[in-house]
């Protein structure tokens, strides 16, 4: 009998601090494995969008009408703001072309049918092949298989690196706390203003890095292929394809290290591919304006929100003229031509 005791004894000491542990992290739920939303867990910090938002996906089933793709940019971009569309936002931080693809076809299959719409924000530095080497991320492959394992999301309930973004998760959301970069439980990501002296740091080690990284060892990538290969999967599927807005500071620097051929040519390739696109991505009354920024290559959300408005025509609200043209294959060129003569370059 006393040893039956020790055992049951010994078996509580062990499974008793386990099940605590599960329990704080299915309550906090930091890999968004899970469906409750309270005010202990309204702030999410992201560690890992592509992880989280493919359990999202996974254990989320929804029939959503649009996806939504890009790299951190597009993440600030509200999908409530897509009005009249029941939009998922899949972006996440330093998406490139070779992940859209398997991230865009790993959607589908969770949604359960086709999208109507894809909606997809385009960046220039992706089209440079070499920034895959810049990547610190593992393959949509491996995110997918990951979260698809048996028993995935029991499994992390016991998880120690889970429990330390569980217990940050909890002591912002029970603060308070407005932190930038953290979600809510809505997948709505958070940038607040900051101010101008901080601004100009951030910016100019964006020129710094941009310059060194992006924009020096530069070689155009297989774009064209992916966007046809893209098309190919999705043959019933809409397309609403834009470029973004980075400031007129971090575009002015593309130019001045003479990529204005390769922007040519991604702006042409996407219009073919595409049929149209939208370019938010040339000087004009937004991109000009650092007020609209928080560092050289993020805009605001609520440029996203302007953004959002113009590429689905939902434009009660007047919006300035030059920001986000619609470029098809009758405008392309004279498009172009623009481009070069606002940038003082001769085409």
């Amino acid at each position: 009998m006393k040893y039956h005791n020790w055992i049951i004894t010994v078996l509580l000491i062990i499974l008793l601090p386990l099940l605590m542990i599960a329990g704080y992290n299915w309550y906090i739920d930091p890999l968004w494995n899970f469906n409750h939303a309270h005010q202990y867990n309204s702030v999410q910090i992201a560690f890992d969008e592509r992880q989280q938002k493919t359990g999202h996906l996974t254990f989320h089933p929804e029939p959503y009408q649009a996806l939504i793709m890009g790299s951190s940019r597009i993440t600030y971009i509200n999908q409530a703001d897509f009005k009249n569309f029941n939009a998922y936002n899949y972006a996440v931080n330093n998406m490139l072309l070779s992940e859209y693809r398997e991230y865009a076809s790993y959607a589908r299959k969770m949604n359960g049918q086709e999208f109507s719409y894809i909606i997809i924000g385009l960046d220039f530095f992706a089209t440079n092949e070499n920034v895959q080497d810049l990547n610190k991320f593992e393959s949509p492959g491996y995110y997918i298989d990951l979260v698809g394992a048996t028993g995935y999301r029991y499994k992390t309930l016991l998880s120690l690196d889970v429990l330390e973004y569980a217990r940050k998760n909890h002591d912002l959301s029970k603060n308070k706390v407005k932190q930038n970069f953290t979600y809510d439980r809505t997948n709505v990501k958070r940038l607040d203003h900051i101010s101008m002296a901080e601004k100009q740091v951030l910016i100019a080690n964006n020129l710094d890095w941009y310059g060194d990284k992006v924009y020096n060892d530069y070689k155009y990538g297989p774009v064209r292929e992916t966007f046809q290969q893209l098309v190919r999967d999705h043959p019933h599927t809409e397309f609403i394809v834009f470029t973004t807005p980075v400031s007129a500071p971090l575009y002015k620097l593309m130019m001045e290290k003479g990529l204005y051929p390769e922007y040519c040519r991604w702006i042409t390739d996407s219009v073919e591919v595409f049929g149209e696109i939208y370019n938010f991505m040339n000087f004009n009354s937004i991109t000009t304006n650092l007020d609209n920024y928080y560092d050289a290559s993020h805009f605001y959300p609520e440029i996203g929100t302007l953004i959002a408005k113009r590429v689905t025509g939902n434009e009660q609200d007047k919006l300035p003229a030059d920001f986000g043209i619609k470029v098809n294959q009758e405008n392309l060129n004279k498009h172009l031509e623009n481009i070069a003569q606002e940038a003082g370059i001769k085409p």
